[in-house]
């Protein structure tokens, strides 16, 4: 048997409406879990930015963005006006599997740049602009183990605009 609507039920439900408006008035959801901020108003454009690239940084794994091995990550060295991204990676026979490993960290740079650009303008509302300066990318391979276990870096150099 349906139940019937009466005027004390319509009260009840005016009020917790009510009441919940109230709450709500009170008490905004948050916009978003950050409770830092990522500018500082009364730095330079170069120091404003180095704040907002450290902190994003920061953000992703104590300043390490993670690739799909454990073994293998990508992060950020901000120097004067210029900012390097780095690839490391330990490889077992690496004199075998060095255009793979190459390939997989000119990948690795490219998306960890795009990333930091696309965070970057939601966090600050403008973009990221960067200048690659090729003449001073490089990598490094050292043999770091008896069994063949090798240490791989690679990296990038970018010039803030």
């Amino acid at each position: 048997m349906p139940k019937q609507s009466t005027q004390f039920d319509d009260t009840v439900s005016n009020w917790s409406s009510r009441l919940r408006r109230d709450e709500k008035e009170k008490h905004p959801e948050p916009e978003s879990f950050e409770t830092q901020q990522y500018s500082e108003p009364n730095l330079d454009a170069i120091q404003n930015t180095f704040e907002v690239l450290k902190q994003i940084s920061m953000d992703t794994s104590w300043g390490v963005y993670r690739s799909g091995s454990p073994s293998q990550a990508c992060g950020i060295k901000l120097m004067g006006n210029t900012m390097q991204v780095f690839y490391h990676s330990y490889e077992m026979s690496l004199p075998q599997n060095i255009k793979r490993v190459r390939a997989e960290a000119e990948l690795g740079t490219s998306n960890y740049v795009k990333y930091l650009k696309a965070e970057f303008k939601a966090k600050c509302g403008r973009t990221l602009g960067l200048k690659e300066l090729k003449e001073q990318s490089g990598e490094l391979v050292e043999k770091v183990s008896l069994n063949e276990r090798y240490y791989f870096k690679f990296w990038r150099v970018f010039e803030l605009k």
